[in-house]
């Protein structure tokens, strides 16, 4: 059930609580995080809405993720976001070694004059991934990934993956400026998502949430013949 919180502190939830003129308790912070105490005996669990911002829509969240305690999670997500951090980093940097060992050449391109062309593209990228232990399609999907994004407009703690994907815009331009503008996550903040960038570039979500992606989802389901 989603709460839509407005700037001056008043609040209500939709559809029965908002026909039924629902008002939350005052404000109170907690760490990170707004929250209604008192609001269990009314609605049937204790609201948590946060981070705090002043617009945005929220979700009822349980006190708990799993087996840790939801303060517990948040400083869990934390850690992962710079571990993500750190191997985004490394996958660019193997990214520019790839490309120093090739660089990426235009369509029928040819090897600069005056070089022994002894290894085609595929043989050196292949030579390269089995002596660093790796797939050949992986060290060809980080060369392609960092000759994308330059070293001066990769977005630090954004993971590789979401690089990837914003990778398929063509023109550079809006490339860069995409990439600095993310769209809002599931709990109200700006933040890049796999999802929220295969929605700006067109792909398919992994986890669909309008009804058109719930749609395209069910379409793409492989037929069974009988």
């Amino acid at each position: 059930m989603d709460l839509v919180f407005r700037t001056g502190g008043e609040a209500w939830v939709p559809d029965a609580s908002r026909a039924a003129g629902l008002r939350l308790p005052p404000l109170v912070m907690d760490a990170s995080f707004w929250s209604w105490p008192g609001l269990e005996s009314r609605v049937g669990h204790p609201l948590v809405a946060g981070p705090a911002r002043s617009e945005g829509r929220w979700k009822y969240m349980s006190e708990r993720v799993g087996n840790v305690t939801r303060s517990r999670y948040e400083q869990i997500v934390t850690e992962a976001r710079e571990l993500v951090a750190q191997v985004a980093r490394a996958q660019f940097a193997l990214g520019d070694k790839a490309l120093e060992i090739e660089p990426m050449r235009p369509v029928g391109g040819s090897m600069p004059s005056g070089t022994d062309d002894l290894f085609t593209v595929e043989e050196s990228l292949a030579l390269f991934a089995d002596d660093i232990g790796v797939a050949a399609s992986t060290v060809k999907d980080w060369r392609w990934v960092a000759s994308r994004w330059p070293k001066g407009k990769r977005k630090d703690g954004i993971a590789f993956s979401v690089h990837r994907v914003l990778a398929s815009i063509s023109e550079e331009d809006e490339r860069w400026a995409q990439i600095e503008d993310p769209p809002f996550d599931r709990s109200g903040q700006r933040w890049w998502t796999i999802d929220g960038a295969k929605r700006l570039v067109g792909q398919r979500v992994d986890r669909p949430v309008s009804v058109e992606e719930k749609v395209q989802a069910v379409t793409d389901l492989p037929r069974t013949t009988t």
